[in-house]
């Protein structure tokens, strides 16, 4: 029916263009946490807690790796990043 991913792919994403609300968008080939996700859709919604300073850190696959390990009540040492972020103490260091 389709001759490649690509183009089952950009069909999809006009199907979805169709119904998207001003406050949406599509990303496709959108770098995640575990590798790069096909396609996206993305909601922005003001009444959330995250700043635009935050969305662009975690933006950057670097930052939201090691942000993936802070939880809210757990303390986290540098020891545990390194072997969980496979990430050095120098490179975390820089991490703002």
């Amino acid at each position: 029916m389709f001759q490649s991913e690509l183009s089952l792919q950009e069909r999809f994403i006009e199907f979805k263009q169709l119904e998207l609300k001003e406050n949406e968008k599509i990303l496709s080939e959108f770098n995640a946490r575990f590798g790069n996700v096909d396609i996206v859709q993305v909601i922005q919604n003001d009444s959330l807690l995250m700043s635009y300073e935050q969305a662009l850190l975690l933006s950057n696959y670097q930052y939201a790796k090691v942000i993936a390990y802070l939880h809210k009540n757990a303390v986290r040492t540098f020891a545990y990043l390194e072997k969980h972020t496979d990430y050095t103490d120098k490179v975390l260091a820089q991490v703002p």
